[in-house]
């Protein structure tokens, strides 16, 4: 759903230029932050759509971000990022609160096939005019 307000979050700068450069290209409004306080402060700000989010950041971990952004923001959609295979104890954590989990190294024709999928499937009234 183009026009959709996705957040990146990744420590990484050349990724989140990489994922601003193609989503912005597919029609999506994007912003990037590299560490987790950084995104729950533009959660507050902006009602983000959908979070694509590494799951290992620097000074708070993913899982905990994800926890407090669903207060924020409760018709959020998350899609992880991982260099990791993660565990099934921490597969079960997520499974309840992401929409999906992509291991590095990816497809980033994939990654927006994955966006686009996860915006379809929201509700339509958590959507935004």
């Amino acid at each position: 759903m183009a026009g959709s307000r996705i957040l990146v979050v990744d420590d990484e700068k050349g990724l989140r230029d990489l994922f601003y450069k193609k989503l912005v290209e597919e029609g999506y409004t994007v912003e990037t932050a590299q560490e987790g306080k950084e995104a729950l402060r533009k959660a507050r700000m902006t009602p983000f759509d959908l979070v694509l989010m590494d799951i290992r950041l620097p000074k708070m971990e993913g899982l905990e971000v994800i926890v407090r952004m669903k207060r924020i923001l409760p018709d959020c959609a998350f899609i992880i990022l991982t260099g990791l295979p993660l565990g099934e104890e921490m597969m079960g954590l997520l499974k309840e609160r992401v929409f999906d989990c992509i291991l590095k190294p990816f497809d980033l024709s994939k990654i927006v096939r994955k966006i686009r999928k996860a915006l379809e499937a929201k509700p339509a009234s958590a959507g935004h005019d």
